[in-house]
């Protein structure tokens, strides 16, 4: 991801954040900042394996419960409207890519 500092390993933190992200919805609620900051977490883990159609779901779930809990000018919120448009860029450079690679004599 950029700017993180990750050693790639998005597979193990996803196993990790799902069970989490049951433990603390049923501790805390779905509403508390620290299920949302998970729910985000996780969104990042699925994003960060290439999964970027899950990722978005859940990045969207995250969105629509903190406009909801934090409000839409809460830091939060705007972090994960963030991760939606790095979501969408993301999929539009290798939308690009993919196209730029086929040879012209196949259709695209």
């Amino acid at each position: 991801m950029p700017g993180g500092n990750n050693q790639g390993r998005y597979g193990e933190a996803e196993e990790l954040f799902r069970p989490f992200l049951e433990v603390i919805k049923s501790a805390l609620g779905e509403a508390h900042p620290h299920t949302l900051g998970t729910m985000s977490n996780l969104a990042a883990a699925v994003r960060g394996q290439g999964r970027y159609e899950e990722a978005e779901e859940l990045f969207r779930q995250c969105l629509e419960a903190k406009k909801s809990a934090l409000g839409e000018a809460h830091p939060d919120t705007l972090a994960t409207m963030n991760n939606l448009a790095i979501k969408a860029g993301t999929e539009k450079q290798r939308c690009f890519f993919v196209n730029a690679w086929i040879p012209p004599h196949l259709p695209p």
